[in-house]
Order: C-alpha cells, then sequence, then structure tokens
C-alpha cells in the first residue's frame, strides 16, 4: 500500500526496507513518463517478500463520490525512474508468462507485450466492471450476487480433511486447476469494503478480479477526454446554437429534444463496445445552450420593437 502524502515521506531506515520488497516488481520507466509519485508504502514482512514472484501495489483510488472507478496501473516511489505496478498486473503478467522489466509506458498506453491498457490523462485506467446478478426479495430488498465465486476457506480445510479421511470432499478435486485464486478476509469488520458501480459494499479482492480480468480478456474502457472531449461537446453545442438561431421556438426545442435522446442513445450504445462517452454533461450544455440563445432572441426581438 503506497502513501501519496508528502508529509508521511518513509525515512531512510524505512526506505532500506521499502526498496528491496518492491525490487522484484520494479519496471524501468523513462523520467518523462513519472506520474503519480508516492511517499511512503506498507510492504509485506520480508521472509514473505523475499519468497513471493512479485509484489504489486493495491491502491485504488475512489473518485469524489467515493466510487472505484479506476486504478494506476503503474506509480512511482519517491523521485526514482523506477515504476511500480499494480497487484494485478504484477498477476496478469505472471498468467501470460511475461517478464515485468518488458513492460513498457508510451503515451497514453501502458504496454503488456500484446496488450495495450489505455490511459486517461491522469494515468488511470477506467475499470471494466464485470458485474452481477441482483436478486430482487419478497420483502423489498434487493440481494447482489458477484460475477466471480467465492469458496469460503473452511470449505477447504474441510475438504482437506474429508480426502484424509477417505470421504468424498466438499470441493471436487480439480476446482483450482487453471485459476486465479485471490485470497482475502471478506468479514465486514476489516473494513476491505469498498463502493462500486455496482454495489456500496463490494470486497476490495474483487476490484483486483475484474482489473485481471480485463488486462487478460483485453476487455478495457476508453475515453475522451481533455481537448478532445472539449471540442466534441463544444460542436454538439455550437449545432444546438444555429439550429435555435434560425428556427422557431417549437421546432428548435423539437429538434434539440430529438439530438439530446440521439446522443444519450448513441452513448449508451457506444459504451457496449467499450467507449465511455458524456451524457449529462452534454445533455445539460445543449440544453442550456438552447435556452440561452432562445433568451438573447427574445432580448432583440423586444430592442427591434
Amino acid at each position: 500500500d503506497l502513501f501519496e502524502n508528502p508529509h508521511l515521506r518513509a525515512g531512510r531506515s524505512a526506505v532500506k526496507k521499502i526498496i528491496p520488497a518492491l525490487s522484484k516488481s520494479a519496471v524501468p520507466i523513462p523520467a518523462e513518463y513519472r506520474q503519480n509519485i508516492f511517499f511512503n508504502a506498507t510492504v509485506p514482512f520480508s521472509k514473505l517478500a523475499m519468497a513471493s514472484r512479485g509484489i504489486g501495489h493495491i491502491n485504488v483510488i475512489p473518485d469524489n463520490d467515493g466510487t472505484c472507478r479506476r486504478f494506476d496501473p503503474l506509480l512511482w516511489f519517491r523521485d526514482g525512474d523506477t515504476a511500480y505496478p499494480s497487484l494485478s498486473l504484477v498477476i496478469a503478467a505472471t498468467v501470460k508468462g511475461i517478464s515485468l522489466h518488458t513492460i513498457r509506458k508510451q503515451n497514453d498506453r501502458v504496454i503488456l507485450e500484446d496488450t495495450a491498457i489505455p490511459l486517461l490523462p491522469d494515468g488511470s485506467v477506467i475499470i471494466n466492471y464485470q458485474g452481477g446478478h441482483v436478486t430482487h426479495e419478497k420483502d423489498g430488498k434487493n440481494t447482489y450476487e458477484s460475477f466471480y465465486r467465492y469458496i469460503p476457506y473452511d470449505f477447504v480445510i474441510a475438504s482437506k480433511d474429508l480426502m484424509q479421511a477417505g470421504k468424498a470432499p466438499i470441493l471436487p478435486k480439480g476446482t483450482f486447476k487453471g485459476k486465479i485464486i485471490l485470497i482475502t478476509a471478506t468479514a465486514a469488520g476489516l473494513t476491505d469494503l469498498r463502493a462500486t458501480p455496482f454495489s456500496p459494499v463490494t470486497p476490495g479482492i474483487e476490484i483486483h478480479a475484474n482489473i485481471i480480468d480485463n488486462i487478460l480478456s483485453k476487455r478495457f474502457l476508453r475515453s475522451i477526454d481533455g481537448w478532445r472531449g472539449n471540442a466534441y461537446i463544444f460542436l454538439l453545442v455550437i449545432v444546438i446554437g444555429i439550429i435555435t438561431l434560425f428556427n422557431r421556438p417549437y421546432i428548435g426545442i423539437s429538434i434539440t429534444i430529438a439530438l439530446i435522446c440521439l446522443v444519450t442513445g448513441l452513448h449508451w450504445k457506444l459504451f457496449g463496445h467499450g467507449w465511455v462517452l458524456p451524457i449529462v454533461s452534454v445533455s445539460v450544455a445543449m440544453a442550456a445552450v438552447y435556452l440561452g440563445v432562445l433568451l438573447l432572441k427574445y432580448i432583440y426581438e423586444e430592442k427591434e420593437k
């Protein structure tokens, strides 16, 4: 777990413990690509760190509304030119048999051999959640069932004991064969619960599972941010402004409503193809421009009388 607060900067003694633990997963990245610098870290105890094949950060920074929609594939510790990948990226690279030293960052992408992970301007990646199934109970409550399978740890222990006793285990042989197993504690009191677009109490480990799934299946979400997004919105509001300016009010409002519905439907459809485009901001901007131009026309006509 990495900490971005400069006031929590690790001391020399702490750095001597942190750097060796992170060294297994170090990714050499040129200094000009450096983003998201952190100043301290909590690492596993030394024996576990040395025995592991790699260590990745588990930072998932929520948006302003508290919902986790993005993750940082690479973070930098202090002022070095070495990046450290997320746990999900480490696991995905291990499964694909890819050395972490071959990971590259090119402009708005992180390259993992044949997989290009699209980045937002701040270096983060939108998580394409698999979702789940919501069951509507008779008492009015909704129950969320994850897309991924959860197996209680006591099932594993009980199956081992039953097999040693010559009895049929709870978990059949081969349950874990060819699977990626993520081990965690999911009790509510451990506070490892995060808000996601599908549930306000999602176990943190499930976020990592979704990220691993995205990388291995290459199912990423892309967004048009920065000047491209502003230019797109500007083009739409210019169209609405011209239509409102040269048509009667009832024609203008009809076309505006039709265009808002068309854009909303188009953006919704494109989301299914991996594109995240704004709906609310675009609709509000188009409606505001219509009303603004209509008001200006009214003021102008009043002055002409």
